[in-house]
């Protein structure tokens, strides 16, 4: 059924969305007849700046819209819906400030998996503080409805761009790849896999930046039984068909950062070629190419992709996780080169377009970095005085004169007493010999992080409680082989108060160390300082007592492991 104006004009002083008297001074400039269609009102209002499209059409379609989460933030658009909830572009009531916030289907509200995975998304943001990740802010619930806000990203998704303008040129493809790697790369420092990499999940800001949205598939690779989908659902896989790993498309829980590479290199293949590796073909076939099928060559359909480059993206699509990079730094490294100088961006015919209202928003919160800079900024910005320095090379200071206008200030000369001197020289050598004994037996501070905030745990911490990824650095005390694993200790004796470094022997002996000769391993090792970067576990029950509770790492990648110092 039509909407009237007046019901229209009513629906409107309902919402709040903004004073009556804003809403009295723009119809004041109509003439519409109250029993008239709304629509046309509607389209004005939009055009001026009073209503943006999305609350336009809520009030055409819905007796009581409600525009507002928690009471704090007024909803503008929605930008975009999906499997995990729908995404709306919003504003702090009172900070002015733009975000976009997740809300979660009214449906998912009693399964627990689908609550238990949207909460693992919120952690999974908040842990990560990088220029291309999307930042989170907060989380929370508001008339049973959880929501998780986030960053505002004004730009495009990859997979809209390609499919509505072509291919990318190579440099700018390179660009957006490097920057997605140092954002992964981050994420794996942290203890993080995303799961879902794809151009969809890939946004270029207008002024050039890509960031990684949408962790509510990443997982922390741990094996303490607490994954969502093997709680809720053992034969879920999680992913994309198109761009999806072998390891993932297998049903495999244990992919891990290089489930991602592969993902970011189909990705890559997509920005360069404008297809999918395997686009032709029903979700089940997709998934068995992606196990047993190589993609047609990158040249072969874009023949003006450099060698090298198209190099890169097969090494990241190898079916085997040990036959790719051992991690995404390793590709923003090699697509540095590309991207030097920056390339050419898309233009703004291309960028997605708000209606006014949005835009004037957008702009306010610009705003305040165009401002000139304050009248009260700091001395280095004002004018240096005028002195004979610039004339001569030497600055004259001039004794005041009769025709000084301020007077001088005269100089009093204080004289302590003796007593009140020595009082005070006594009281300097007890607080001085109080900081002393308090530095020496201050308690043992924490341990420091690296730039991934991992905490870099030493020898004589083994004590540490410590619940995740950590960055142990010791000396290589021992090394013991087995027929599956190479042991590495910091204490010759191994007490059950050292580290020791688990290698898993089949996924290294390819690498970097050559674990098929134990005396050529133990000289690698011996009297080394290492640092070694995973998950701190507390060993079991074991035949071996001196292992009994020891914390351990285990290596799965030689990149883990990195030799500080010793004997050559």
């Amino acid at each position: 059924m039509s909407v009237t104006n007046a019901e229209f004009i009513e629906r409107i002083r309902r919402s709040g969305l903004f004073p009556d008297t804003r809403l009295d001074d723009f119809l004041e400039q109509q003439s519409a007849p109250v029993d008239d269609h709304a629509e046309p009102i509607a389209v004005e209002m939009v055009r001026t700046g009073l209503l943006t499209e999305f609350q336009s059409i809520e009030i055409l379609n819905s007796p009581h819209p409600d525009f507002f989460i928690a009471g704090k933030y007024s909803i503008l658009e929605l930008l975009g819906r999906g499997g995990m909830g729908s995404v709306f572009l919003c504003e702090h009531m009172r900070m002015r400030r733009l975000v976009a916030i997740k809300v979660l289907p009214e449906e998912c509200e009693a399964d627990p998996a689908m609550l238990a995975r949207f909460e693992r998304e919120a952690q999974a943001v908040a842990a990560l503080d990088h220029p291309n990740v999307v930042h989170a802010y907060d989380i929370d619930q508001a008339g049973g409805r959880h929501f998780l806000v986030m960053e505002f990203i004004d730009g495009i998704d990859l997979q809209t761009l390609v499919s509505n303008n072509g291919p990318l040129s190579p440099e700018l493809a390179a660009w957006c790849v490097m920057q997605a790697a140092r954002g992964l790369h981050h994420a794996w420092l942290a203890g993080w896999v995303h799961r879902d990499i794809k151009p969809g999940n890939l946004l270029l800001e207008r002024t050039g930046t890509v960031k990684i949205l949408d962790m509510g598939l990443a997982r922390i690779f741990d094996h303490s039984g607490s994954n969502v989908t093997s709680l809720f659902n053992e034969n879920t896989i999680l992913g994309t068909a198109d761009y999806i790993s072998p390891e993932q498309a297998s049903g495999s829980l244990d992919t891990d950062i290089r489930g991602d590479i592969y993902s970011l290199g189909a990705t890559f293949y997509f920005l360069l070629c404008g297809k999918a590796p395997f686009e032709d073909g029903s979700v089940s076939q997709k998934l068995l190419w992606h196990r047993t099928m190589n993609p047609l060559p990158i040249r072969e359909r874009r023949p003006q992709v450099p060698e090298a480059m198209a190099a890169v993206v097969s090494r990241m699509l190898e079916k085997e996780p040990r036959n790719r990079y051992a991690a995404p730094g390793d590709i923003a490294e090699l697509l540095q080169s590309y991207c030097t100088p920056p390339p050419k961006l898309p233009g703004e015919a291309v960028m997605p377009t708000w209606s006014p209202a949005v835009v004037e928003r957008i702009r306010a919160c610009q705003a305040p970095a165009d401002l000139p800079a304050p009248q009260t900024a700091s001395l280095g910005n004002r004018p240096a005085p005028k002195t004979d320095l610039a004339v001569t090379g030497k600055l004259l200071i001039k004794p005041a004169g009769k025709h000084d206008k301020r007077p001088r200030t005269p100089v009093r000369k204080v004289e302590l007493p003796l007593w009140l001197m020595l009082t005070m020289a006594g009281l300097i050598a007890i607080l001085t010999g109080w900081t002393v004994y308090r530095e020496a037996t201050r308690p043992k501070p924490q341990p420091a992080t690296t730039a991934g905030m991992l905490p870099i745990l030493t020898a004589d911490e083994a004590d540490t409680n410590v619940d995740g990824f950590a960055c142990v650095d010791m000396q290589v005390g021992a090394v013991e082989n087995s027929d599956k694993n190479v042991y590495l200790y910091s204490s010759p004796t191994h007490t059950d108060k050292c580290f020791f470094v688990l290698i898993d022997r089949s996924a290294v002996t390819n690498g970097r160390f050559d674990t098929t000769d134990p005396v050529k391993l133990e000289k690698e090792f011996s009297d080394r300082r290492i640092r070694v970067v995973g998950r701190i576990t507390r060993q079991g029950d074991d035949t071996k007592t001196y292992r009994t509770g020891a914390p351990y790492i285990k290596v799965v990648d030689p990149k883990q492991i990195q030799i500080l110092s010793g004997a050559e």
